[in-house]
């Protein structure tokens, strides 16, 4: 649908004829294909066929980070570091550079200008989540937290440690938008 006309596709559980796709896509040959998730099957077939591999905490009994905030604690830098390896050990192993896959994650984004409000909602966001401490919340992979120049810092220490260099971001408010939109994503782009 990417690539013809009117494309059409014959399977065995389905037929497509003439299936439109209208605009079509300006990448060539398609756009990114973006996998998102964590677990060694899913990654296998995202070290084959993804472009991006947007790393989450694996999901239990079908909750998301929101709803199964225990995971988000239990995926750490350790946890995410030993997944991005195994993407690359999958990719080598599919033919693929390891290098090609761009590595990104799903981050929960609490801004403030203010250093006071900031180190209370990263305690608050610790504390509701199940986080041991606020230190261990911040170094967590599906946060980013405090003032713009922290999150700056921390993007870029996530650029280095992991070659992570997109997100998915999930703002808590208004003023994390704001600053997102303001201070973050032009320091980056």
């Amino acid at each position: 649908m990417w690539t013809e006309e009117e494309p059409s596709f014959r399977g065995r559980y389905f037929t497509i004829e003439k299936a439109y796709n209208n605009p079509r896509p300006l990448q060539k040959p398609h756009p990114p294909i973006m996998i998102g998730g964590a677990g060694s099957k899913l990654l296998e077939v995202a070290a084959a066929e993804a472009d991006i591999v947007n790393f989450i905490p694996p999901i239990f009994h079908g909750r998301d980070v929101l709803g199964d905030p225990a995971a988000a604690v239990r995926f750490d830098r350790a946890d995410l570091k030993r997944r991005i390896e195994k993407l690359k050990q999958f990719a080598a192993k599919a033919g693929r550079d390891p290098r090609a896959i761009e590595i990104s994650g799903l981050v929960l984004l609490s801004l403030s200008k203010d250093q006071g409000r900031a180190d209370a909602a990263v305690k608050e966001t610790a504390s509701r989540m199940g986080f041991p401490d606020a230190a261990t919340a911040r170094r967590a992979p599906v946060l980013l937290t405090g003032t713009p120049e922290e999150v700056k810092r921390e993007v870029r220490a996530r650029l280095e440690e992991f070659g992570m260099t997109s997100y998915i971001v999930v703002p808590v408010s208004e003023e994390s938008h704001e600053l997102l939109v303001r201070e973050i994503i032009p320091e980056f782009a």
